[in-house]
């Protein structure tokens, strides 16, 4: 297995997330601020069993000097709220946040017009500063998830956290994502707890978010880390703590699809029974204790959805670097066990999600020549492509999935495929097509000695005759 570059955001990406920074109106942001302030010490306060003192918090801010704070980070939202956590939890003044300005050779930002981001980096590195080993890991870990809009499970996000830092000797808990969200590093995002009726689950509904900006600087720091001193397992010695997080994070998404498809797996194509299960050989054992939810199994279709599809980001960008690490294993086992659930919805929504990670599939399938692979995808990637009654796109996956049959000499298969193909030519009105590959669907089932399949070929064969027949000549 390869592994993919642990690289920041891309420069484009990133200054399009500049672009989209939001300010506070400079004439709002000293009002703004003080209220921040003041709400992150009621949290804490009422965190501690202690009723908030207003008059302790205006001290605390006459002693800050509101005004100059704007002025040394600027008016951009994200660093206002932060630096308010700093000043609650830090006991941060504005003599030190100009100290941290000196030594990162800033000058402030409230005199610079079109560079809102570096009020973010200065209050990124006054919060940095007071994180632990354990919190540093689990903050650059949380960007390896799926970009805003995207929220994260607090569950979901703390498990692939500790298991990737038990691997590097960490003990990272609960407590350790408290402290990101009370420094600001991290907001609180809960979902409703019911969604037509269907109850959330705890894993499901209690979530967390991360500021875009955040999130880059955060993925930037992952590929710093180092494993001095840590003995790593012999089949992870090879591994930087960057692939690691990116490796435990694409075993959660695998067992996450598979408790969310239940205890029973769901029926593989014939086309593909050859080729046997599609899990990963070593699902047993990669990402062990990963297993996100036990209370999810046995869902019926509407509960399952409701758990899926906050993390349908998740799934899909797993699946994408599934692809990255040449490891298609993984991607075939995420089709394996969601398409048949998301083939049920039917909804726009579902089909969303489906297309994508059928395309995924379809991508690794193509590169490693996998011929059965190839043919279920590019066979679900046209029925998905009827629903959307895209009869150009569902035309060509027949056909790669026609070819794919050939390949694999399967008569069964190559029977399946020729006759979809034919029924797509009669519907397109490609009297010629439909014609030559109706003969051939028939031919084949009377090889196969299938009535079933005879009595559909023969039917394509009369409609693609009635065609023809009234064809302009």
């Amino acid at each position: 297995m390869t592994y993919p570059d642990a690289q920041g955001t891309a420069g484009d990406e990133l200054e399009a997330i500049v672009r989209q920074i939001e300010l506070v109106p400079p004439e709002e942001a000293v009002d703004f601020l003080r209220a921040e302030v003041q709400r992150r010490a009621r949290i804490l306060r009422t965190f501690m069993h202690t009723a908030p003192d207003d008059a302790e918090v205006v001290a605390q801010l006459d002693e800050v000097d509101v005004k100059r704070v704007v002025q040394l980070v600027g008016t951009a939202r994200t660093a206002l709220s932060m630096i308010a956590a700093a000043i609650v939890e830090l006991s941060i003044t504005a003599r030190g946040i100009a100290d941290t300005m000196h030594w990162m050779e800033l000058r402030p930002v409230g005199k610079q017009s079109g560079q809102p981001h570096l009020g973010i980096d200065i209050t990124y590195i006054i919060a940095y500063r007071a994180l632990t080993r354990e919190q540093r890991w689990l903050l650059h870990s949380l960007a390896v998830w799926a970009a805003p809009p995207a929220t994260l499970s607090r569950e979901h996000a703390l498990t692939v956290a500790r298991e990737s830092a038990a691997v590097l000797e960490m003990l990272v808990t609960a407590d350790d994502l408290d402290r990101l969200v009370a420094l600001g590093l991290a907001d609180l995002a809960d979902l409703s707890v019911d969604d037509g009726d269907v109850l959330r689950s705890p894993s499901t509904y209690r979530r967390i978010a991360l500021d875009p900006y955040v999130r880059a600087v955060a993925g930037s720091g992952l590929a710093t880390w180092r494993a001095e001193g840590v003995d790593l397992p012999p089949d992870l010695a090879h591994l930087t703590p960057a692939e690691i997080a990116f490796a435990t994070f694409t075993n959660w998404a695998t067992r996450f699809a598979t408790i969310i498809a239940g205890p029973t797996l769901p029926t593989i194509d014939a086309a593909a029974e050859d080729e046997g299960d599609a899990e990963p050989d070593d699902a047993d054992d990669a990402g062990a204790g990963l297993t996100p939810d036990p209370a999810l199994e046995a869902l019926t279709d509407v509960e399952a959805w409701v758990a899926l599809a906050p993390e349908a980001p998740h799934v899909l960008l797993a699946a994408d670097l599934a692809r990255q690490m040449r490891a298609p294993e993984y991607v075939y086992h995420l089709c394996q066990m969601l398409v048949p659930l998301l083939r049920r919805r039917a909804t726009p929504e579902a089909r969303a999600i489906l297309r994508p990670l059928l395309e995924t599939g379809l991508i690794c399938a193509r590169a490693a020549s996998a011929t059965n692979e190839t043919l279920l995808l590019a066979t679900q990637l046209a029925d998905v492509a009827l629903d959307d009654e895209d009869f150009a796109r569902a035309t060509l996956f027949a056909d790669e999935a026609l070819v794919a049959a050939l390949a694999g000499k399967d008569l069964r298969a190559i029977g399946f495929a020729t006759r979809r193909v034919a029924a797509l030519a009669l519907r397109a009105g490609d009297a010629a097509r439909a014609l030559t590959t109706a003969r051939q669907a028939v031919a084949l089932a009377q090889a196969e000695r299938d009535e079933a399949t005879l009595r559909e070929s023969i039917a394509l064969l009369a409609a693609a005759t009635r065609l023809a027949g009234d064809a302009p000549t």
